[in-house]
């Protein structure tokens, strides 16, 4: 990271302080202003602030500022509920009423597609259910003291925490005696921490020394259903990690996502807000339209909560995951919600697409990536499929937009759009996207007869 650049290409110097009105706020959190031409990032501002603040680093394209002092304050700006809130990385708008945020995540999502695709588009947002206390996992850090904790933002340095109001009460509450059970231990890493809908919870701890005594402790918590472990061993720089480890309680642990029931091993992708899955879910499948005669395939299916979920209607629905586990997780909950036009294979969607789609010849296509969004070779295959319908689930509008471009350039046209709030108080966006491509041949005969009609003389060829 450079703090100075060439003297010329400086509007302002390190340590200069400057008025400012936050305009928008970034993906970090940080408050967005311009002045003078140019573009500044300011920590410790929200939407609607004017603040006096200082020039900390300057960047190729924009400054860095921190907030000296609040001269104006936003109408929708709040007390954070979190003691953490200014520090940690998890959320980022806890200082900005609610309907502020979802403001800015409609914004974010409209960014994207105007300078990507050059669209102007009005993002309808569906609202969380509860802006607190939604968060059904949690990832902690643990220090050499046995402390649990997040990164500090912008950094990799630890932070303590001794609550999390994003997480779901029956998290929140186990929280410190957790902590009780950690104080002073060495050789732990991480801790996950996942509640399903009965408030049952399931532990993987990171280690790389012995935790027999801690695994006992944990195992006398109430609401703790299962324990697992996984040693870390450090080469070079990189960790790497052993398999997963039962220590206590069961195999598995049970979800229920509207009427069906998934068996979910600890490794195993599932959504964060247990309760906004189902409003996810429903958005995605109300683009489709199923039929006895169609064939549905659902790439990065996970545990196969998309495929299962999406499956009525459809001649076959097929799911497409990389992860060996997910994949015989999914295996075993379509066999236990006795759901049998689905099969599952274990391939890597983004690579193997091409064959997937020639073995498959889906008439309906839907996909929800990692943040990276589709690969090249997906977004090629799905081009030269024969389905019409494609549906687009995504956690990053940039990268969503980014390939709606490639799409829309392919054939598709973007029939509707919709953002889905699962992350109150952070910057994070669900995106569900219907595409529908083009009848390209009824496309180039309308504008073959327009230049054609353009030419004639209708007196002259006119007949009677």
């Amino acid at each position: 990271m450079q703090n100075s650049n060439k003297k010329e290409d400086l509007k302002f110097n390190i340590g200069d302080i400057l008025e400012l009105e936050i305009l928008d706020i970034n993906s970090e959190g940080l408050g967005v202003a311009r002045h003078q031409g140019a573009v500044l990032f300011v920590e410790g501002a929200t939407l609607g602030d004017r603040v006096e603040a200082a020039i900390t680093q300057f960047q190729k394209n924009f400054y860095q500022a921190k907030t000296l002092r609040l001269l104006s304050e936003s109408k929708d700006r709040v007390v954070p509920k979190c003691i953490h809130a200014s520090e940690c990385s998890g959320c980022q708008m806890q200082n900005l009423r609610y309907k502020g945020q979802l403001e800015i995540k409609a914004q974010r999502i409209q960014q994207a597609f105007r300078k990507s695709c050059g669209l102007e588009l009005k993002i309808p947002i569906i609202p969380a259910k509860g802006e607190y206390g939604y968060r059904n996992k949690l990832t902690l850090k643990i220090n050499p003291k046995g402390a649990l904790g997040y990164h500090r933002r912008g950094s990799h340095d630890f932070l303590p925490i001794t609550s999390c109001p994003i997480a779901c009460s029956e998290i929140g509450d186990i929280l410190p005696s957790i902590a009780e059970i950690l104080h002073g231990k060495t050789g732990l890493e991480e801790l996950m921490l996942r509640s399903n809908h009965k408030g049952e919870i399931l532990l993987l701890l990171t280690h790389t020394g012995d935790v027999r005594e801690i695994v006992q402790a944990f195992s006398e918590l109430p609401k703790i259903i299962s324990i697992y472990s996984r040693k870390a061993i450090k080469k070079g720089r990189k960790w790497q990690y052993a398999k997963v480890k039962l220590e206590h309680g069961a195999k598995k642990q049970n979800w229920q996502i509207g009427e069906l029931e998934f068996q979910v091993s600890p490794l195993s992708f599932t959504q964060v807000n247990l309760g906004m899955t189902q409003p996810l879910y429903e958005t995605a499948k109300s683009h489709l339209k199923p039929s006895p005669d169609k064939n549905l395939l659902d790439l990065y299916c996970g545990i196969g909560t998309t495929t299962l979920y999406f499956a009525e209607g459809f001649k076959k629905a097929i799911g497409v995951e990389v992860l060996a586990d997910a994949v015989r997780d999914a295996k075993e909950n379509a066999q236990h919600n006795q759901i049998t036009n689905t099969a599952f294979l274990h391939a890597d969607a983004g690579k193997d697409i091409h064959l997937l789609i020639q073995a498959q010849n889906p008439d309906t296509i839907t996909v929800d990536p990692p943040r990276s969004g589709l690969t090249k070779e997906g977004i090629e295959a799905i081009l030269s499929s024969s389905a019409n319908t494609l549906v687009y689930i995504s956690c990053d509008p940039a990268t969503l937009a980014r390939d709606c471009k490639k799409l829309i350039d392919g054939g598709y046209e973007l029939m509707d759009i919709k953002g889905i709030d699962l992350f109150p108080q952070t910057t994070h966006v669900e995106t569900v996207c219907l595409l529908s491509k083009l009848d390209v041949d009824k496309h180039i005969k309308l504008e073959l007869e327009e230049d054609e009609i353009k030419g004639i003389d209708f007196k002259k060829d006119v007949t009677y």
